[in-house]
């Protein structure tokens, strides 16, 4: 694959939309992911017009989860099928948000309650110097980690937007990202 490509993603969108909302504008409240990772080409479509290589740091979609919980829900008549979000199958329909970590250095080490520097030094170390930009490069402010990536699964009706009165959390799953050879 050429390095030098950028992938066009002027006729991508998310499948739901999540926000914005007014903490997203506060630096000390949203410190671990951008918050517009899901809509890359809505936020920032005069950079990708000038040639920045954008990419999307929030997937998200609609699916269907086999929870075998659920199934034995169903079966036993512990819970009922509406049909919309709990299928007679014992299927639920969700909203599935997959998150790259973004990380905001100086909120990150605040928060720490260390430097940024001894936070840059420490995260090179730790990855065994995967990210040598954290320590020859410190006018970046952000680091992006490949190598956790957090899945967040919400049951909700098919068509209905994710606002702050409907998070709840169901399901979180936290994993070491796979990384393969190109």
């Amino acid at each position: 694959m050429n390095p030098d490509y950028v992938p066009n993603l002027k006729l991508t969108s998310p499948v739901f939309k999540i926000g914005p909302h007014k903490s997203w504008s506060d630096p000390k409240k949203v410190g671990s992911l951008d918050p517009f990772g899901h809509v890359v080409t809505d936020s920032f479509c005069h950079y990708l017009d000038k040639g920045f290589d954008i990419r999307p740091t929030i997937a998200v979609t609609k699916a269907h989860i086999d929870l075998p919980e659920c199934r034995e829900a169903v079966a036993a008549g512990r819970l009922k099928p509406d049909g919309k979000i709990l299928m007679q199958s014992g299927q639920s329909v969700v909203a599935k948000a997959a998150i790259e970590p973004v990380w905001y250095l100086p909120e990150i080490s605040r928060r720490f309650g260390c430097t940024e520097a001894y936070l840059r030094q420490s995260l090179f170390r730790m990855t065994n110097g995967m990210y040598p930009e954290l320590i020859t490069v410190c006018e970046l402010q952000f680091c992006f980690t490949s190598i956790f990536e957090t899945l967040f699964y919400h049951l909700a009706s098919r068509y209905q937007n994710i606002s702050p009165t409907h998070w709840r959390i169901d399901h979180i799953h936290m994993g070491r990202r796979r990384n393969y050879t190109r």
